[in-house]
């Protein structure tokens, strides 16, 4: 039960909240390997509409590690610069782009093995070695966002104790509801298969 967990089965947000229920376990030791992945592939397609490198990119997606996603437009730095996106059908190409790269993996490969090996690997790292970097994982709500009970990506702060925060941006209003309505569904999902 002390073990610190990183879930990585999909559905990896029900499968993580399974492992919290039936487990009897803390939520800051349960956590699932969500939107990192989903996050690279967003900072690659805005490297490529930029035209700047991949690691001078700052973007994160959370909520459900599956169809209901949120893109954090509110949060993209490129550079170290904050870059707003407002125009409805850049933010689309950019979403296009993304979902093209996905396709194309699975397409190429039959699934997806390197980025969540690399994105367990930079978790791991900052658990072991207590550093304390953000990165967008499943985990169980306790009140922040206004969301409680389920496991859903949302930016987390990894350390010696696992959980060490669940970290609060300020976040646009469309993209909090986004993430409730993400909520809702994995909650609803939680309801049927687990509870």
């Amino acid at each position: 039960p002390e073990t610190i967990t990183i879930t990585t089965t999909n559905p990896t947000d029900m499968m993580n909240f399974a492992l919290y229920h039936y487990g009897n376990r803390s939520r800051q030791k349960t956590i699932g390997e969500a939107g990192m992945l989903d996050s690279a592939r967003f900072r690659y397609a805005l490297s490529q509409k930029f035209d700047v490198g991949m690691t001078n990119v700052e973007a994160y997606i959370i909520g459900e590690h599956g169809d209901s996603q949120v893109p954090l437009f509110s949060q993209v730095k490129v550079q170290g610069e904050e870059k707003t996106i407002k125009s409805e059908k850049e933010r689309e190409e950019i979403l296009n782009s993304l979902r093209k790269s996905a396709m194309s993996v699975i397409e190429d490969k039959g699934a997806t093995i390197f980025g969540p090996a690399r994105g367990v690997t930079l978790m791991i790292d900052s658990i072991l070695n207590d550093k304390k970097k953000v990165y967008p994982c499943s985990v169980i709500p306790d009140g922040e966002y206004g969301l409680t009970d389920g496991s859903i990506g949302l930016p987390t702060k990894l350390g010696s104790n696992g959980v060490e925060e669940i970290v609060e941006w300020k976040i646009s209003e469309e993209e909090k509801k986004m993430l409730t309505d993400s909520h809702e569904k994995i909650l609803e999902i939680c309801q049927e298969e687990i509870l």
